[in-house]
């Protein structure tokens, strides 16, 4: 609260010194010469140097002489009057807006004190006019609607002070009045373009004279796709942004999405991630300028985005040095404007259903045969065993078969989830002052009963802008509520047998006598720690402010000053009941457990930057940054835990026996601190050449003392051809550009523990026995993760902007690696950081998109993306190639291989099954067959990462209507399908009580001469996983289709009678369709959804 005080003051002083500033658009000082020039070079060098704006229709210009001028620190009045003084015109100026008018057109001002204006509405990428646009005044009732040309007329009375124009398929364009007549209004269009000004989230670049591979995607953009979650949207509309499928977690809404952008540069699950750690093949998420969290910006309302930008390569992602060998991800809220109050408001539903396409599971009658031909019932001694009850227990099973029992067990914990999301947001302005004012509350059910997320944010901005002054303060509050079982795991649903009913709920269900020896098999209850009242509760708190202060002294010289401030708290509570299963031979003193666990974070950045251009010989344009940049992070872990519940307990913790409710230090890392200095420039030759640089230099306490610091860097070259006179006379081509980037980037995403020793603490007895043991050993000389990354790209447009083009080659080269191993007891600690070799991607992405119809009424666009990389290790050394053992050990099929990807899948390959015998040969290292199976054998058998994959699109505006669909494909991607190794193979007798893949029955061999794809069915003992598991996948998903309206005031009488400036309703489908040439279970734990959505926007 200390702080909150102290930034509000600070605040509030700026903003009183700057409402006493004087107006200084008028003192501002122009030098120009100019000889023989036509008006609309020099109008467009005042543009470029001074960012005056100049607004015409072509006719006035036409037939005026060419102009000679010489003026030095003179104001815009005097440049202009120096201009135009012998000729008819006559000008206005509002702000940086100069309109020109024939001086005979002056006197249309009508008896009934109203003025007659007319203009003309056109589009902005293609300049062609928009027919049918709304016209209104701000602030007062009436407007009309633009003809099939896009001209407009309109009364305007005395005191009015500005327009506004919508379309469909365009974004709002407010325009001042300034006395003028005549008007010509530029809409800019939903669709972007690759013509457009990149937002870094530090600097600004004109896209045509940037070196970088990045994309930009409006808000519009974004919520043609969905009114979710901005990540699938992303996802969705950038090929570089995947989401890599979370096989477990599928849609649950507590899971956090994992991102990797163009390729690895860290090894997973190695990388020393402690739980303040990120992905470390995540981006970083810069939010409205300050780094940020893929969790804030998951929970960010869509409704609340401006636009998103991607940068991909070093040219632009180096601006973020040591953080930014992922790439970045820069996201811009909406910002209050000026003029008359407005509200907008969103309302946003969906519904969930469970997708359980991908399971195959048995019926109780197909167990039940399952269970027979396994041998379940079948006495193998009957010295040992009982047959008779062997035959009773099957003849049980059966009748229950016969009496119709076969429950379907996977829809019990499913629900249809529901999510209700409301927003509203007000902006004003006055004066040199404006503000918005806006909150939004989302209450989110999972399909999983029992399981969701609440999240609320509530945001206030503040802005200024006097002279050469500009202030933007945002202050943002945000709270989350989330709930979830520990013990609800939908596998143990899918496990539990077709033959009990959903009133079966004791511990254990049956008992099957052994066909093997005396005794019974208890059979458990699958889902019976799922039925105890276990829970997970979560809680969290956190506030932000920050503000944007910047002084423009002249038009060659900016000052930008930014500063963050943000703390937070999060509370997660999970109580474990007595009777759940994992204290089933524990003391009963000491059964059921409640852990408390909370964590308080507060931390600042603030940077100041110098900003500089130049043009000259109007041919040279050069901008050049300065910025130095400080960032501190603090994490304080506490908690507590008890144990010893009563067995009726709900998780009260007043009720447990052992422990205490005294929040305790756990843990907590280490203060990150951090700094740097960036110099970065862009320099622009006659439109036809470019050029960008940057250096940066950071240093955090993340890394070993003799390593604090660490240099970044880019270089960056481009060539506009259509901008060659040699190229006039291609005429079909309207944009080529060619550009070439190099840079080092770095990576800080693993957690604060590399270089620093790391104690645990151990307790025998509270009393008497305590202590601490090395966790790991902090390595000083721990040298930076960093990435070189070059960039080959090339931008098309064609036929009047009908087809556009998009292609980036791109290679990265992490080296050195950080990574934590394991050390040999003798060392006495468990862990040591260390550098470990490298780690390259190489790669392509493109995107393209026709245009089929292209008319001011309708337009139909087609779209492909497509990315196509892959991962390879280089220079491993001996301590990271060890690590393989444990991999062994945990079958898993991945391995550390020089050369190798890190996406392949290591098993023996496999020949098949013997028609004879039933058994599965082999083929070793050496082409031999065999029937043992070696470790020594293995070889990859396939790669995780898919040769190629994109989103086919088509988008049609018609008027008010728009249509929209998305269609994503995935070729040539390996996996391990879990379901064949664990469903259909791999089932021993303890569970021939759960059910199974209906393949076990259908697909494995039973008897001599059969040809079949697994082994026999009676055998029960443990298969080694072999090539027979890992499948090649194709998949083709229809990730967003979309229907929308949008309808203005001016269509529709009765919006403007109940005071509706535009009202726009939109229907989702996300990921209904689905085409798998495998069968392969997805969200095991919580399965995927296919959802539906509807959206109502109102703007007053």
């Amino acid at each position: 609260m200390k702080h909150l005080v102290v930034l509000t003051v600070l605040v509030t002083l700026a903003s009183l010194k700057m409402l006493r500033a004087q107006d200084n658009f008028s003192a501002q000082d122009i030098s120009l010469t100019v000889k023989d020039a036509p008006l609309e070079e020099v109008f467009a060098q005042l543009n470029q140097r001074y960012g005056y704006h100049f607004i015409y229709v072509s006719s006035v210009l036409q037939g005026l002489p060419k102009v000679s001028v010489s003026v030095r620190n003179q104001t815009i009045e005097k440049t202009m009057d120096a201009l135009i003084g012998n000729l008819p015109l006559a000008y206005t100026r509002h702000n940086r807006v100069v309109t020109l008018v024939r001086k005979q057109a002056m006197a249309g001002r009508s008896n009934t004190g109203a003025v007659m204006i007319t203009g003309l509405i056109y589009d902005t990428e293609t300049g062609m006019a928009i027919p049918h646009a709304g016209v209104r005044w701000i602030g007062r009732m009436g407007g009309t609607a633009a003809s099939a040309q896009g001209v407009f007329t309109l009364d305007v009375p005395v005191g009015a002070d500005s327009l506004r124009f919508t379309a469909v398929g365009y974004h709002p364009h407010t325009e001042a009045l300034n006395g003028s007549e005549t008007y010509r209004i530029g809409m800019r269009p939903l669709m972007v373009g690759i013509e457009e000004v990149v937002v870094t989230g530090i600097v600004e670049r004109k896209q045509e004279s940037y070196t970088s591979a990045t994309a930009t995607l409006s808000g519009g953009e974004l919520r043609q796709v969905g009114n979710g979650s901005v990540i699938q949207a992303i996802r969705t509309l950038d090929p570089s942004f995947i989401q890599v499928a979370n096989t477990l977690q599928g849609s649950n809404p507590n899971a956090l999405a994992q991102i990797e952008m163009r390729g690895k540069t860290s090894l997973n699950g190695l990388t020393l991630e402690n739980q303040y750690a990120t992905d470390p093949n995540q981006p970083l998420f810069i939010l409205d300028g300050f780094e940020s969290s893929l969790q804030q910006v998951t929970d960010l309302d869509i409704n609340r985005i401006e636009s998103v930008t991607l940068l991909k390569d070093a040219a632009s992602a180096s601006l973020y040095g040591a953080r930014s060998a992922n790439g970045v991800v820069v996201v811009e809220t909406k910002k209050p404007k000026p003029g008359e109050m407005q509200v907008f408001v969103n309302s946003d539903y969906s519904f969930e259903v469970a997708d359980l396409s991908d399971y195959n599971m048995m019926s109780a009658e197909e167990k039940l045969q399952f269970e027979r031909m396994a041998g379940r019932y079948n006495p193998v001694d009957e010295i040992d065993v009982n047959p008779v009850a062997l035959s009773s227990a099957y003849n049980d099973r059966l009748r229950k078969v016969l009496q119709g029992v076969n429950h379907y067990w996977l829809d019990v914990p499913l629900q249809v989830g529901m999510t209700n999301n409301q927003s509203v947001y007000v902006q004003r302005g006055a004066g040199s002052w404006y503000y918005g004012v806006g909150g939004n509350w989302r209450h989110r059910n999972g399909v999983m009963k029992e399981t969701g997320r609440n999240t609320w944010g509530g945001w206030a901005d503040l802005g200024f802008s006097k002279g050469k002054w500009r202030l933007m303060a945002t202050t943002f509050l945000s709270g989350k509520e989330v709930f979830d079982s520990p013990t609800d795991d939908f596998s143990l649903y899918v496990k539990q047998s077709p033959l009990y009913m959903a009133t079966d709920t004791a511990r254990y269900l049956d008992a099957i006598p052994y066909p093997d020896r005396l005794g019974s098999y208890r059979e458990p209850n699958y889902i019976y720690n799922a039925l105890q009242p276990s829970f997970t509760k979560g809680l969290e708190r956190g506030l932000q402010q920050q503000a944007i202060l910047s002084w423009k002294p002249t038009a060659a010289w900016e000052l930008v000053a930014r500063a963050q401030w943000l703390t937070g708290r999060e509370t997660e509570r999970v109580f474990i009941s007595p009777r759940d299963t994992r204290f089933e031979f524990v003391n009963p003193q000491e059964r059921g457990s409640y852990t408390l666990r909370e964590v308080r974070r507060s931390g600042y950045q603030a940077n100041l930057m110098g900003i500089w251009n130049r043009q000259w010989n109007q041919r040279h344009f050069l901008t050049a940054n300065g910025r130095v940049e400080i960032q501190e992070d603090d994490l304080t872990n506490r908690g507590y835990d008890l144990s010893g519940f009563p067995a009726e307990s709900r998780g009260n913790p007043q009720e447990a026996v052992g422990g205490n409710t005294v929040l305790e230090a756990r843990g907590s890392p280490p203060l990150i601190r951090r700094g740097n200095l960036l110099i970065s420039a862009n320099y622009v030759y006659d439109s036809r050449y470019f050029a960008d640089a940057t250096i940066r230099v950071d240093g955090s306490t993340q890394f070993g003392s003799a390593n604090r610091y660490a240099g970044f860097w880019s270089l960056g070259v481009g060539w506009n051809i259509h901008r060659e006179r040699f190229f006039d006379a291609l005429g079909l081509v309207n944009i080529l550009r060619i550009r070439a980037s190099t840079g080092l980037t770095g990576n800080q995403s693993f957690g604060s523990f590399a270089s620093t020793v790391v104690y645990v603490p151990i307790i025998v007895d509270p009393e008497q026995d305590q202590g601490i043991i090395h966790r790991s050993l902090g390595n000083p000389f721990l040298e930076w993760q960093r990435t070189r990354q070059t960039n080959l790209g090339v931008d098309m447009e064609m036929w009047g902007s009908r087809v556009s083009l998009s292609g980036n080659l791109f290679y990265k080269l992490t080296d050195p690696l950080i990574a934590t191993v394991d050390l040999p007891p003798s060392t006495g600690v468990e862990a040591y950081s260390m550098n470990v070799g490298g780690l390259s991607s190489r790669g392509f992405e493109g995107t393209m998109q026709v245009s089929p119809i292209m008319r001011p009424a309708a337009r139909w666009t087609l779209g492909a993306t497509v990315l196509s990389y892959q991962d390879r290790y280089v220079n491993l050394t001996s301590s990271l190639l060890a690590e393989n053992e444990r991999l062994q050990e945990a079958q898993s099929l991945l391995r550390y291989a020089e050369g190798h990807s890190p996406d392949d899948l290591w098993a023996v390959r496999s020949l098949g099954i013997e028609p004879t015998t039933g058994r599965e040969m082999f083929l070793t290292r050496d082409g031999k067959q065999t029937f043992d199976y070696n470790w020594d054998d293995l070889q990859v058998v396939g790669n995780a990462r898919p040769w190629a994959e994109g989103v086919i699109s088509t988008l049609f505006l018609y008027k008010m209507v728009s249509i929209g669909a998305y269609f994503r494909y995935v070729l040539g991607g390996s996996r391990q399908n879990e379901a064949l190794y664990q469903k259909v193979e791999n089932i021993t007798f303890d569970e021939l009580s759960a059910n199974q893949d209906r393949r076990a029955l259908y697909d494995r061999w039973q008897q001599e001469g059969d040809v079949a794809v697994f082994r026999g069915i009676s055998l029960l003992e443990e298969t080694p996983i072999s090539s027979r598991f890992v499948q090649r996948e194709n998949v083709l998903t229809g990730e967003s289709l979309s229907i929308g309206v949008t309808l203005g005031d001016q269509q529709f009488d009765w919006l403007r009678k109940v005071g509706v400036d535009q009202l726009s309703v939109f229907l989702y489908a996300n990921d209904v369709i689905r085409w798998s040439n495998i069968v392969a279970e997805r969200g095991t734990e919580y399965p995927y959804a296919r959802s539906f959505a509807f959206s109502v926007g109102m703007s007053f």
